[in-house]
C-alpha cells in the first residue's frame, strides 16, 4: 500500500508541478478526503491524478474527486469509469465543476427510481452526451430516455448510449 501511495504522490507531482513537500501535504488532505468519503487513499489519489491531468485547479479536483467517488459508489463502478463517465458528460454537456454534482445526484435519483443503475446510465451518456446536447436534447431528457430504454430492454448501458446515439443523429 506505501508503494502505490508513493507512485500516486510521485504522478500528482509530475503534474501539479509541486515539490516533495507539497506533495506531502496533498497527500494527507486527500487521506481526510478519503475517510470523509470512505474509500481508500489510493481511491482517492487516483481520482486526483485523474482530475489533475485533466487541467483542473486543485480546488476544482477536489470537489471533482468526490462527485467521481459519488458516482463510483452509487453506481457501483469502478473509481476510474467513474471518473471517465462524468469526464465525458461533462465536456458532452459542457457542464462547469459546480454542475457535476447536479448530474451525479440526477444520475442518482433515477438509479433509486428504475431498474438502471447510476454506473449504467453514465456509461451509456457517455457514448450519448455530445450529440445529444449538440441536437439541443437535455440532460434530464437524455437520462430519461437512457433509463426508459435500459428498463425495458434490459441491454448493456454502452449498447443503450450507441443506440440512442444513433436515433438523436438521424433525426
Amino acid at each position: 500500500a506505501a508503494t502505490n501511495l508513493d507512485k500516486a504522490m510521485t504522478n500528482i507531482r509530475i503534474v501539479t508541478g509541486d515539490s516533495r513537500e507539497e506533495a506531502v501535504e496533498y497527500m494527507k488532505s486527500l487521506s481526510g478526503l478519503a475517510g470523509q468519503l470512505s474509500v481508500t487513499t489510493q481511491e482517492v489519489a487516483s481520482a486526483a491524478d485523474d482530475w489533475l491531468r485533466q487541467g483542473y485547479s486543485i480546488s476544482d479536483t477536489n470537489a471533482l474527486i468526490t462527485d467521481s467517488i459519488h458516482l463510483s459508489v452509487l453506481g457501483l463502478v469502478s473509481q476510474g469509469e467513474a471518473t471517465s463517465d462524468l469526464t465525458s458528460i461533462m465536456k458532452g454537456y459542457k457542464l462547469s465543476v459546480n454542475e457535476a454534482a447536479t448530474a451525479v445526484d440526477k444520475l442518482t435519483a433515477v438509479d433509486m427510481q428504475s431498474a438502471s443503475s447510476a454506473g449504467g446510465i453514465a456509461q451509456a451518456l457517455q457514448q450519448v452526451a455530445n450529440v445529444a446536447n449538440t441536437a439541443g436534447v437535455s440532460l434530464d431528457q437524455t437520462i430519461g430516455m437512457i433509463s426508459t430504454i435500459s428498463d425495458v430492454t434490459q441491454r448493456e448501458p454502452s449498447s443503450v448510449g450507441q443506440a440512442l446515439r444513433t436515433m438523436i443523429a438521424r433525426f
